[in-house]
């Protein structure tokens, strides 16, 4: 079979030590995986920064206290923004008066 650049691929591949020809070209040259694993990387990558950033955030509660955030890095109320919260000050829960104390 020759092709318009008068190039013979049967005995092209068989001299490449091919098993045979590729009949569509984009098989051959057509790898799409590096999409697929750079996206892949990507969503693990932000998978451990979300976890390294909710550890943070809990280390720096009261319960633990092991981080002292600055207000540089530290985000306030969305509705208001000139209330910033402390993490020390975290909320009581409140219960239903219908919950009674068993202790």
């Amino acid at each position: 079979m020759v092709n318009p650049q008068q190039v013979d691929r049967d005995a092209m591949a068989k001299e490449l030590g091919f098993e045979g020809l590729m009949m569509n070209s984009l098989n051959a040259v057509g790898d799409r995986d590096f999409a697929t694993e750079t996206m892949q990387w990507a969503a693990m990558l932000m998978g451990h920064i979300s976890r390294i950033s909710e550890d943070m955030i809990i280390y720096s509660t009261a319960e633990f206290g092991f981080l002292k955030l600055s207000d540089a890095y530290s985000t306030g109320s969305s509705l208001m923004p000139q209330k910033v919260t402390d993490p020390k000050e975290t909320p009581t829960p409140r219960k239903h008066p219908s919950v009674r104390n068993k202790s």
